[in-house]
């Protein structure tokens, strides 16, 4: 099996599919649909015939083996297939394949979805065609188009519905929680502040949202997807950790989308983008950034600016552009043998006792001891433990 076969067997229309298209396409409801309707019933036998996937494959949709249980009631199982796909199912332990932490389905097109919510993490892609989502945040009420190389993360709770009228194929990637806590936040260890700002959202339910991202069509991230699912169809003894690792990459690919081209629904959504542009921006700029360049850029004042990301990210401009500098001090120390005092200059600092001074404060310990310690540890790169931030003392923004 290879990624050709995956991309075929998203394309191709299942059987049950065929017959919920024909319906739509002639202007019936969904529910004129009934198992008493002979020819109907007839055609999907025909198409039965026909459709030959990949038995691993088949997997991921369950179309098939469900309708082959009883193929007399092929538009009754239909039917019952309503519930799964809509995803109306609020427990982890409910889903087929509970034993497993992460979870992959082929959205049914043509059929109409039902609002719903749960208590998994839920990230929905679209590898071509269109799909339309609703949420329901609150009082307030967002539908999106979602087109091909988009994707949304949906955090548990949020109230939502699906739909996909047209050929296009769709993907939903369940994801237990403390699955999607480890992985995202082993990719997020260069930011706490975006660390706080997505846990808020996701999994503590303090900022209950959506996250929209814009890939682009990035070729890397549904090639990726594609090596997930042939893992995910192939079950053998190492398979879950397997697909952890490559849903691991995956993040870790749509990541920077995460702070240049996302867009948020729910509370407060256009203070929590501006606060994720803002971090975004830092950690382009950190080297030449000040907190009147930030409002500017934004066209804030400084103090909105301030009052945004500390509501949200848990910092401050200049706290965030200090924890940057001394990351980045961090992985001269581990990588390079230059002097402290030169990488005092690399960073920005103009004086190298200022600089000690405050890399003490963010890292509790001096330059020289740093390096010395890290050397106990085997070659490579080293990113410190993002928690620490919570020991940070106050800094005040000017």
């Amino acid at each position: 099996m290879n990624r050709e076969d995956v991309y075929a067997f998203f394309e191709t229309l299942e059987p049950v599919e065929r017959a919920l298209k024909e319906f739509y396409l002639s202007g019936r409801e969904y529910s004129e649909m009934s198992n008493e309707d002979e020819t109907a019933l007839a055609q999907v036998e025909r198409w039965e015939k026909e459709y030959h996937p990949d038995p691993l494959l088949a997997r991921m949709a369950r179309v098939e083996e469900r309708m082959l249980k009883n193929k007399e009631k092929a538009l009754e199982n239909v039917r019952r297939l309503e519930d799964y796909q809509e995803g109306r199912i609020s427990k982890w332990e409910d889903l087929d394949d509970c034993g497993r932490s992460i979870q992959i389905m082929k959205h049914l097109r043509y059929l109409p979805g039902g609002f719903h919510k749960h208590e998994y993490i839920e990230i929905s892609y679209v590898y071509s065609g269109s799909c339309r989502h609703v949420f329901q945040a609150g009082q307030e009420r967002h539908e999106i188009e979602l087109l091909p190389g988009d994707l949304v993360i949906i955090p548990p709770g949020m109230e939502h519905k699906v739909e996909v009228f047209n050929d296009g194929v769709m993907l939903n990637i369940m994801v237990e929680v403390s699955t999607f806590r480890e992985l995202f936040l082993q990719n997020l260890t260069g930011s706490p502040a975006l660390i706080e700002f997505f846990g808020a959202i996701i999994w503590e339910g303090g900022h209950l949202g959506v996250m929209l991202l814009h890939t682009k069509g990035d070729a890397d991230i549904a090639d990726v997807l594609a090596d997930l699912v042939i893992h995910y169809v192939q079950k053998h003894p190492y398979s879950g950790q397997i697909c952890e690792h490559f849903l691991g990459v995956w993040l870790l690919l749509i990541l920077p989308y995460c702070t240049d081209m996302m867009e948020l629904f729910g509370e407060a959504s256009e203070e929590r983008k501006l606060a994720v542009s803002i971090i975004g921006f830092l950690q382009k700029h950190y080297m030449t950034a000040s907190l009147q360049s930030v409002a500017d850029t934004f066209h804030y004042s400084a103090t909105h600016v301030n009052r945004v990301l500390k509501k949200y990210m848990g910092t401050t401009v200049l706290k965030e552009i200090q924890y940057l500098k001394i990351q980045r001090a961090c992985i001269l120390l581990e990588e390079t043998r230059l002097s402290v005092e030169e990488i005092s200059g690399c960073v920005g600092y103009g004086n190298t006792s200022y600089f000690i001074k405050q890399f003490r404060r963010e890292m509790q310990t001096t330059p020289f001891q740093y390096r010395k310690n890290i050397k106990v540890y085997p070659p490579g790169p080293s990113v410190p433990n993002a928690f620490r931030a919570s020991g940070r003392e106050e800094i005040t923004d000017v």
